[in-house]
């Protein structure tokens, strides 16, 4: 029955990265705007674009971590603490760069599906065996459902994929 729900979360949640949605965005500077994200045709990157610039991108083999909150730099000096709840970043490597893309959704049910998503793509793409199946009846990475508002970040680990 749990591994049903699961299936039925992750369904759900590449449904929404395809169909992709206008999520707001915090630059380094710290002004948000909206941009439209959504899975690249071959799902192996998330893409954006703004008004101001070009397609963005992302490769899922690049993030090292989805983590919700306020847990970035960026988000804890700029985030409004009401958007605490809705807030989640991708940690990735951009050469040898740590970089983080701070996100914040409309709501709690599509934060979750969000971090559902882009998590198991990180782990999907990095090579890396799933992390944190054992335990818990929940889907959603440390245990969020669609409709919980908890604002304290909880990390979805995707640890970054080993030197060689």
């Amino acid at each position: 029955m749990a591994s049903e729900k699961r299936e039925i979360a992750v369904l759900e949640a590449l449904t929404a990265l395809r169909k992709g949605a206008p999520l707001k965005k915090y630059c380094r500077g710290g002004k948000p705007h909206l941009c439209y994200f959504k899975l690249s045709a071959d799902e192996r990157e998330l893409t954006w674009e703004s008004r101001s610039q070009k397609a963005k991108t992302v490769s899922f083999a690049m993030v090292r971590r989805v983590v919700e909150g306020h847990s970035t730099s960026i988000l804890r000096k700029y985030g409004a603490p009401a958007e605490a709840p809705l807030s989640f970043s991708l940690e990735y490597m951009e050469g040898s760069k740590g970089r983080s893309l701070d996100l914040v959704a409309d709501s709690p049910a599509q934060q979750a599906l969000w971090v559902a998503g882009l998590s198991g793509l990180a782990r999907r793409w990095s090579g890396l065996a799933r992390v944190g199946e054992a335990g818990g009846g929940s889907p959603f990475p440390g245990g969020a459902t669609p409709s919980s508002g908890a604002s304290t970040p909880r990390q979805s680990p995707v640890p970054p994929p080993a030197h060689k």
